[in-house]
């Protein structure tokens, strides 16, 4: 009869290559553009933290089970900051994608206001058309209602009388 015993204070090694192989990942996605240096930084801070995490954990094998416990802590504690430079490095990867160069934006902004311009002088041409075509009317009416005085007798002038 063997009893075996399972160390339970220690980080999976699985875990740590895990963490690794995404900050290598988001390091290519992000090499070429405005977040390769933020992102060079992450994967090497990454690199280095998870290499001490692991020779830590190495070196507290042969110690008390107190101290073993403390290192285990020590090393969650810098695992949950290695995760969130992970978050971090995942955050300027999503950024990155579907990036528009500045450029390209105010090309969009002028395409986009010249079409405005055009759109708003075909209106103005549109609307003063109009407004001439109304005025050559009222002044046809006009003269026609000079030509053929209607009212000549005055009987439906009642500017003169007194409101009742």
């Amino acid at each position: 009869m063997f009893v075996e015993i399972e160390d339970i204070w220690v980080i999976d090694e699985k875990e740590v290559n895990t963490l690794k192989t995404q900050s290598i990942k988001f390091y290519d996605s992000l090499k070429g553009s405005s977040y390769a240096e933020r992102a060079g930084f992450l994967m090497k801070k990454i690199e280095k933290t998870l290499s001490e995490i692991l020779a830590r954990q190495g070196d507290a094998v042969m110690v008390n089970p107190e101290e073993h416990i403390s290192v285990y802590r020590e090393n969650a504690l810098t695992l949950n900051v290695v995760k969130e430079d992970i978050v971090e490095m995942e955050r300027l990867a999503g950024r990155n994608v579907g990036h528009i160069s500045p450029l390209a934006t105010w090309w969009m902004i002028v395409i986009i206001v010249c079409f405005l311009g055009v759109l708003s002088l075909f209106f103005f041409l549109v609307w003063q058309k109009k407004l001439k075509q109304l005025n050559v009317s009222a002044e046809d009416i006009a003269v026609k209602e000079e030509e053929n005085p209607s009212d000549t007798d005055g009987a439906n002038d009642h500017s003169n009388e007194p409101h009742l």
